[in-house]
């Protein structure tokens, strides 16, 4: 057969790849096919050149080659003595003669062969950081370095010759000539002269006896005459038997019997008539040589006396050519040669022992790299039957380098290596691979065989990560070493996905930077970027080396971009802290308590949905966690800026420019498009130039775009970072309107519009932290996300960093429980809606500072920014309802009557006056017109001694109809601290002198020692109750300095009743004024003569009385509520919300209590001019028991009504109050002669009352003997009752009165207390409780006569 072009490329390729068949990871198959026959090749130039044309610049050895290892297995049988061998696959090598006489001349040409010869993407698409990562690298690299197997065989066939082993002898001899030369046979001569053979033959390293087989190369299919006569002549000279033509071209299969020999058919006459019957006469030969040398009894003394290398009488120099220790005719040499033949044609056994016999000898002799060389073969020997190679290869390695031969040392450790790694033994394999990668050997070589080691750590059981890891950087540090960057950064990353994450700062330095400039090399940018941006977010490297670190990602980043990378790609600088991202609306800033702002706002959605009776829509404040995720995007307005603040640090040591710093962000269009209004309104889509170029005065005159306000919500401060703020800046040679010109250049790039940008220049220190605030403004409407920021770092590299916020875990259902699944962060996500007014509030004279009480007026400035529409229905909800109240300060005004009528039902949750959601707004009642201003009153009193932030929230309409938006609301806050002034307490008893009275004390004390202050006047708001004073008034009030006090009492009365409710009663002494307004009694008294008195029924005096009336009853209905229901938790119950046992009338419609007013003023000094004017308010002042529909306070007799049992069998029965009034009626002074010797009795009459005005009352009386209830410091009573002691079952009806008789006697003269008697009140179902006198009524008894 011809050879065919196709087949020569295949072979070429089999050459480069594999030049010897089989699995090169497996060490059977490399043995076997690199302990082999050889065939020496000798060409002519011409005949080299005729084969280059003829086989598509193929050499005559390689196209050898091809065909032998594209043959089938050649099977051959193999006459040994009287038996024979057969061999499975006999393959020869056929290698030329610079092979032979200089092998490895170069070790760095072999790596570069082998790495030139191996595919081009060799990196690791699999990351290795867990045991269970094994396998799946396993499975996934079945052969994970082709290049060691490759690098592994290509140095076995390259270790050359050496006096100690016979593999590389040829067996036979190729000598080729062309057929067009003129001189064929002298060039067939030169090529291999017999009387003067090449050197390897000179030296021994050859049999000159070897066959030799002269070929004369021919192209085409057609042997010319010419041809024909030139073989002849070589036949004749160099026999008939050894000389053929061999034919190259494509000509078709010749069938013919008789037909010139081809390559192939060549290739295999060569095999079986050459090499097979040399290799079995020279083994013939060889057994019987060794055989009779060892029966010889020279041999025999020479063992026994030990004598030197040689075997016969001759020296070393004599017998052995060249370096060689024995000569070619010694036992030892014909030994070791018959080992190498036995073994080359695959008869092991037999092999093995010669080597065996030869072994001790070269031991005895210390003749170390022969002895070397033994221990190799047989260990090899025994692997290939099967056997234990117990510590063979381990001794040879080591002898090979004690005689300095390192070439065989390195084989031997390879084979060592394989055989182990296949047996599983990846410690020992590990060991062998390190001790031969540490030797002064090739870098290429000693990189491939740390990675050998490094993976031989990685397939222990189990796997040593750390060690893995360490060997591959050493790898990678050997072959970046030698410029082999592919293969480093192979290793660098499979060591990085390791290391990856365990925070060892000088391994992540280098291996970062590794990364970074390997990857770079290779011209993979993106993961050079990749992985410096890893290498700046670590940041701890010295100054120098973070300043040489940012140099190269800048110069990174420029050549990536010029490859064609992203407009803003992703740069690790700055740090973002993204828990302190804040979106500020116009209509919500986050500062303040958010359950305040909450609460009022969850009440405006409540209220907006009942009113319009379907589900509340969407607001500018719902953006809180609910269910439907819509209900969690905030909703911002077309041509209103959108700010975000960002806290940026720069983590470096080395200070960062960033310029032309702006947010990033996306604007999807409206999912459902609106359809087209019917006639023009202010909500008309934008015009075509910029929507924020129209001066607000002139809408038609063009303007600049003029930098956001920033004083439209108020903005947290920080004292611990730099503020900077968003707005277009101007530098050198370069405007605002460039630097946004610029912006929208780069947002074109990107796509994107329908916003504008503001940037910002930022300078940041080393370890700088920052708070931006960055502002954006929609020009269209649809759906705004914001991703981050975008900069340009250093002036030369653009680059992005998004904002990546937390995200809450859904745990709700089984299969969020068991797969994590997170909720989306909707905060930088934001609906634009269309046009709406907006609503800007400011407070005019609002007090930083108030004492206690004080009332100050101040304002309200409302202001529409909108220049296109009005808005109306505005309402306001305040947080603290009982400090502030809002309205006309002019006398009868109507403006505050909705205030003044919803105030009395406002309630907070708190003393201090917080409110809830449940208080219903406060109307306004104003509408405010495009671009205008309003100015309301605003009345502030100090209710509580701190510091408070007053939080407002407005809320408003559209005057025209949003089909996105129903209301906006605007928030609004003022930090006051009240300053103490004044305490004010309220205190009643009975009357002692009237049945239908009481006393009212007031305790008074100034509490600031700076100050003087005067109490002006009292007034009392009540159902049917009035306050008169008990003391004279005088001129200038009561005055209390500093840290002092003082007390006043006053009688409560019943006012009288009159059918016109403006009449008033006046004490004109007293300077007492009481009227009806409405359903209640004012009475105002007057402390201080000199001045006019302050009508009580006026706001805003009134107006704070009933806010603070409102509260004290919403707090005792809670504590009400907390008694009937101990064990029921609070929080299931929401603020202010009516509980089942009472309801708010039934707590207004107490008869008996009162609400004071204390009017007062303050001074800086005592008696001089008053500055300050304030009123204390002193709510819901209890004097008698209440009737048995009041939860607080119920009696535990009569009917309670269905549900109302909210005290019964809660209270001690003697805590009860009981509605029993009584009184004694005797005189005051008595005079008797008590030396008569008679004793003195006294009449007197005992009134008793019932004060309720709902409930009977049924009792019994009884007086007390003297030694009853005896006063322990006092003794027995000096006195006894006579005549009636008792009166039982006594009945009286609600406001009803009785009289008793009664006489006491007394025994001798004093002054006697006439208190011992008790009532006992009976109630149905209930134990009877007794009632004591729990005051002193005193009579004086003389000896004498009375005097007049």
């Amino acid at each position: 057969k011809s050879l065919h072009p196709s087949h020569i490329d295949r072979g070429q390729a089999c050459m480069d790849k594999a030049p010897i068949a089989g699995n090169l990871s497996d060490p059977r198959a490399v043995i076997q096919t690199s302990f082999v026959p050889v065939v020496l090749v000798l060409c002519t130039p011409a005949a080299e050149k005729l084969c280059q044309t003829a086989c598509n610049n193929t050499r005559f050895i390689d196209v050898l080659r091809s065909v032998l290892y594209q043959s089938p297995a050649r099977r051959a049988s193999v006459r040994l003595g009287e038996g024979t061998h057969e061999i499975s696959d006999l393959k020869v090598r056929f290698m030329d003669i610079t092979q032979l006489e200089r092998p490895l001349d170069d070790a760095a040409a072999l790596g570069n062969k082998v790495d030139e010869s191996l595919p081009g993407d060799t990196f690791a698409d699999i990351k290795i950081r867990t045991k269970a990562d094994v396998p799946l690298f396993q499975r996934a690299y079945k052969d994970s370095t082709p290049w060691f197997d490759r690098y592994k065989v290509e140095f076995i066939r390259g270790v050359g010759s050496s006096e100690h082993e016979y593999f590389s002898h040829p067996v036979a001899v190729v000598i080729a000539a062309a057929a067009d030369e003129a001189n064929h046979i002298a060039s067939l001569v030169k090529l291999y002269d017999p009387a003067r053979p090449p050197v390897i033959f000179q030296e021994g390293r050859g049999d000159v006896t070897a066959p030799k087989l002269y070929a004369l190369l021919q192209e085409g299919d057609v042997v010319p005459p010419a041809v024909e006569k030139k073989l002849v002549e070589m036949k004749n000279t160099f026999g008939n038997t050894s000389c053929t033509v061999v034919k190259l071209g494509d000509q078709k299969i010749d069938d013919r019997a008789d037909g010139p020999k081809t390559v192939p058919r060549f290739v295999t006459d060569l095999v079986y008539r050459s090499v097979i019957p040399y290799v079995e006469k020279s083994i013939s030969d060889l057994n019987e040589f060794v055989s009779a040398s060892k029966k010889g009894s020279l041999q025999k003394m020479r063992n026994f006396f030990r004598l030197g290398a040689g075997g016969s009488g001759k020296t070393k120099e004599e017998e052995a050519p060249g370096n060689y220790i024995y000569g070619g005719s010694s036992v030892e040499t014909a030994t070791r040669r018959l080992a190498d033949l036995l073994f080359m044609i695959q008869d092991y056994e037999a092999a093995l022992a010669n080597y065996r016999a030869c072994a001790k000898d070269f031991n005895n002799e210390k003749t170390w790299h022969y002895f070397a060389g033994t221990q190799e073969m047989i260990g090899l020997c025994l692997f290939l039957l099967g056997r234990d190679v117990e510590n063979f290869l381990d001794v040879a390695n080591s002898t090979y380098q004690k005689s300095g031969r390192d070439r065989f040392a390195m084989r031997s450790t390879f084979f060592y290596g394989d055989i182990l790694k296949l047996r599983g033994n990846f410690k020992t394999a590990s060991d062998v691979y390190s001790r031969a990668a540490e030797r002064d050997t090739d870098p290429f070589c000693s990189a491939i065989l740390q990675e050998q080691a490094a993976f031989c750590y990685l397939f222990m059981s189990p796997p040593m990560f750390r060690k893995f890891s360490f060997r591959l950087i050493m790898a990678g540090l050997r072959f970046a070493d030698i410029n082999k960057r592919k293969h480093a950064l192979r290793c660098y990353m499979w060591a990085y996905s390791v290391y990856e994450g365990k925070s060892w700062a000088a391994v992540d330095d280098h291996l970062h930077l590794s990364l970074v400039r390997h990857s770079y090399s290779l011209s993979r940018m993106n993961d050079a970027l990749h992985y410096i941006q890893k290498l700046l977010a670590k940041n701890i490297q010295s100054f120098q080396k973070q300043n040489s670190i940012v140099r190269e990602f800048l110069y990174i980043c420029k050549a990536a971009g010029a490859v064609g990378g992203e407009a803003f790609p992703p740069i690790p600088i700055p740090v973002i802290n993204n828990n302190a991202v804040r979106v500020y609306l116009n209509d919500y800033t986050p500062q303040g308590s958010d359950i305040i702002w909450n609460e009022m706002e969850d009440a405006f959605r409540l209220e907006d949905a009942v009113h319009n009776k379907g589900p509340a829509r969407q607001g500018f404040d719902l953006w809180k966690a609910k269910e439907d995720t819509q209900l969690k995007t905030k909703i911002s307005v077309v041509e209103e800026v959108i700010y975000v603040e960002v806290e940026i640090k720069n983590p470096l040591s080395v200070p960062l420019q960033f310029t032309h710093m702006h947010l990033t962000a996306t604007l999807e269009p409206p999912t459902t498009p609106a359809a087209a209004p019917s006639s023009p309104t202010p909500f008309s889509p934008p015009p075509a130039h910029d929507p924020a170029s129209s001066s607000p005065a002139d809408p038609s005159s063009p303007a600049p775009v003029h930098s956001p306000r920033h004083d439209q919500c108020d903005w947290p401060a920080s004292s611990e970072v730099s503020m900077a703020h968003a707005e277009p800046q101007a530098t050198e040679g370069e405007t605002a309107a460039v630097v946004q010109a610029l912006l929208d250049e780069l947002v074109a790039r990107r796509g994107v519009q329908g916003f504008r940008v503001f940037p910002v220049d930022v300078l940041l220190g080393p370890q700088e932290v920052k708070r931006l605030r960055l502002a954006l403004q929609p020009l269209k409407e649809g759906v705004l996300t914001i991703q981050g920021i975008a900069m340009c770092m250093c002036g030369s590299v653009w680059g992005r960093r998004e904002f990546t916020l937390k995200q809450r875990r859904l745990n709700k259902t089984p299969q969020q429980r068991q797969t994590p699944t997170y909720e989306p962060n909707l905060t930088l996500t934001i609906k634009i809606a269309p046009p709406m007014p907006r609503l800007e509030v400011a407070f005019q004279d609002m007090p930083r500072y108030i004492y206690n009480g004080e009332v100050r007026r101040a304002g309200l400035t409302l202001h529409n920014c909108s220049t296109k529409t009005g808005l109306r229905n505005v309402r306001v909800r305040l947080s603290h309802s009982t400090f502030v109240t809002i309205g006309e300060d002019e006398k009868g005004s109507s403006h505050d009557a909705p205030l003044t009528s919803s105030g009395t039902s406002s309630m907070s949750s708190s003393s201090s006056g917080a409110s809830s959601s449940l208080i219903p707004a406060i109307p306004v009642n104003v509408s405010v017109g495009p671009n205008e201003t309003l100015t309301i009153p605003l009345w502030v009193i100090g209710g509580a001694v701190g510091s408070f932030t007053f939080c407002f929230l407005f809320y408003y309409e559209s005057e025209l109809p949003n089909r996105e938006v129903r209301y906006r609301l605007t928030r609004c806050q003022a930090e006051v601290k009240v300053l103490p002034s004044i305490r004010v307490s309220a205190f009643t008893q009975q009357s002692a002198t009237d049945l239908h009275a009481y006393v009212l004390g007031l305790d008074v004390e100034n509490k600031d020692p700076n100050m003087a202050f005067g109490v002006k006047q009292v007034s009392c708001v009540s159902t049917v109750w009035r306050i008169d004073p008990l003391c004279q008034m005088q001129q200038g009030g009561l005055t209390v300095a500093g840290k002092q006090s003082f007390n006043s009492f006053f009688r409560i009365s019943r006012a009288p009743t009159t059918e016109d409710s403006g009449a008033s009663t006046t004490d004109t002494t007293k300077k007492a004024v009481s009227r009806h307004v409405g359903n209640k009694v004012h009475t105002d008294v007057l402390l201080d003569t000199a001045k006019q008195g302050v009508d009580s029924a006026e706001h805003p005096q009134l107006t704070f009385l009933r806010k603070e009336h409102a509260l004290q009853r919403r707090i005792q209905a809670q504590q009400a509520h907390a008694h009937a229901h101990p064990h029921k938790d609070d929080r299931t119950t929401r603020p202010g919300a009516p509980t089942p046992d009472h309801t708010s009338a039934e707590l207004d419609d107490h008869i008996n209590k009162l609400d004071l007013i204390v009017f007062w003023e303050g001074s800086k000094q005592l008696g001089g001019p008053p500055t300050i004017f304030g009123q204390h308010n002193v709510p819901l002042v209890s004097f008698m028991p209440m009737h048995n529909k009041d939860p607080l306070l119920a009696s535990p007799w009569g009917t309670m009504p269905r549900g109302n049992h909210l005290l019964a069998g809660r209270m001690r029965n003697d805590l009860v109050p009981v509605p029993l009034r009584f009184d004694i009626d005797s005189p005051a002074q008595v005079a008797h002669r008590f030396q008569s010797g008679s004793i003195c009795v006294v009449p007197i009459k005992l009134h008793v009352a019932n004060c309720s005005s709902y409930t009977s009352l049924t009792f019994d009386f009884t007086t007390l003997m003297p030694h009853e209830l005896a006063d322990p410091e006092h003794g027995r009573a000096m006195y006894a009752w006579a005549g009636t002691s008792a009166y039982l079952d006594i009945s009286l009806a609600p406001q009803a009165q009785t009289s008793l008789d009664l006489s006491v006697c007394f025994f001798q003269p004093g002054v006697f207390n006439l208190n011992r008697f008790k009532f006992t009140v009976r109630a149905p179902d209930q134990p009877n409780q007794d009632v004591f006198s729990p005051f002193q009524h005193l009579i004086s008894v003389e000896d004498g006569e009375v005097r007049e």
